[in-house]
């Protein structure tokens, strides 16, 4: 049980990480002229995320202080190559925040987008892990995508978050854009039940398993229900969502992901080798 909270924790976090790193970025790639102090505390609070994630990941090894030799078969292992891309990442995400000083703004992109490449590939190795042939279930682009869709679903409400909290630009167009990942999370979690259910056994029992958990239910209640219905509502009455909202936003889409990624490792049936 505690790895599996250990593995929930640490894919959720840097996921997290990632998405609003990757947020940052784009927010002044477009255009928008964020604040150095703003850029600066965001970053700093990407690394700190990052850092408790790859920390928390530790716990999940037998011996967490010969953690190093994971990065002994990055030519054959996925966890081998994640590993060295958060690492990467983390370094990478440290020279983006040195170059948050005012005079930097075209250093800071380019840092910014190498980061952000980095970032998203890490996160894509995450999900490279689990698909697995003896898992039928996972053995799909399915992990991949559920990564990515938590990192660009709590990655911008975070960072959206934050700019609020720093009285910083208007960016009215992320509540939108996260509106627009939830809907796809939702649809594409559908998909993906209705063709386990038409599976091998094994992918079946997977669906059957995620369907009459109640972690499920709450998931899709706390983790997409509320939050799109919140976003819904504000966008139909075209109003600024206050910061209380915008929080409660972020609180419960986290905790939707996180309930989420719990029932990702738990409901999982893997191949019964004999039967």
């Amino acid at each position: 049980m505690m790895s599996e909270i250990t593995l929930v924790l640490f894919t959720v976090l840097t996921q997290l990480a990632v998405g609003a790193l990757v947020t940052l970025w784009l927010l002044e790639t477009l255009g928008k002229k964020v604040k150095v102090e703003t850029g600066k505390f965001l970053t700093t609070t990407v690394l700190g995320i990052t850092a408790v994630g790859i920390v928390i990941s530790l716990f999940h090894l037998g011996s967490p202080a010969m953690a190093f030799l994971a990065l002994s078969n990055i030519a054959n292992s996925w966890l081998s190559r994640e590993i060295l891309m958060f690492g990467l990442f983390f370094v990478a995400a440290l020279v983006y925040l040195l170059q948050w000083k005012e005079g930097q703004q075209q250093a800071r992109k380019i840092v910014g987008c190498v980061t952000a490449i980095i970032g998203t590939v890490a996160v894509m190795f995450s999900g490279m892990i689990y698909v697995l042939p003896a898992m039928p279930a996972w053995n799909n682009f399915s992990p991949v995508l559920f990564f990515l869709v938590t990192a660009f679903l709590l990655g911008p409400i975070y960072t959206f978050m934050v700019l609020r909290f720093k009285d910083d630009i208007e960016a009215p167009k992320i509540p939108v854009a996260v509106s627009v990942v939830l809907g796809f999370s939702i649809i594409s979690f559908v998909l993906y039940l209705t063709t386990m259910q038409a599976g091998v056994i094994e992918q079946n029992l997977t669906a059957v398993n995620i369907i009459a958990s109640e972690a499920f239910w709450l998931r899709a209640a706390v983790g997409w229900l509320l939050p799109l219905g919140i976003l819904g509502y504000f966008a139909y009455k075209q109003q600024k969502m206050t910061q209380p909202v915008v929080i409660t936003v972020f609180l419960l889409l986290l905790v939707g992901e996180l309930v989420g990624r719990e029932l990702f490792y738990s409901a999982i049936v893997g191949m019964q080798i004999g039967l």
